[in-house]
């Protein structure tokens, strides 16, 4: 059982991959919404497993940190659409936010997230 509580509370205090992906847990804290697991593994078939930046995988729930850095170029793109597809097909919802979101649409990316959770785990 303390290993199961430890390897949990590992998985909530990963280190996130960027600035942005920082934002986004500090603006899920100031919602008051329950505190993401970060770099979250999900297997989606032969042998291929890709991290979500935050999810709440009870509800399968992901959130990704998309900026313009990373998520721009045409391979990017159909890579994001890629992996996306094989998400759903697992039974994910995974919701995309940029800085514009965090910095201009705060309320507005809380409230979605707290609508998809609300709905995820009542369904």
């Amino acid at each position: 059982m303390l290993r199961d509580l430890v390897a949990q509370r590992a998985r909530e205090t990963a280190p996130t991959e960027s600035p942005l992906e920082d934002a986004l847990v500090a603006l899920l804290r100031r919602h008051r919404l329950p505190e993401p697991v970060r770099q979250h593994p999900v297997a989606v078939g032969g042998g291929r497993v890709v991290r979500l930046d935050l999810a709440y995988p009870d509800a399968r729930v992901g959130i990704e940190a998309d900026c313009r850095r990373w998520h721009s170029g045409r391979a990017d793109f159909q890579s994001d659409r890629e992996r996306g597809n094989h998400l759903a097909a697992r039974g994910w919802t995974v919701l995309r936010f940029g800085w514009d979101d965090v910095g201009r649409r705060g309320d507005r990316v809380a409230d979605d997230v707290r609508r998809v959770l609300q709905h995820r785990r009542a369904g």
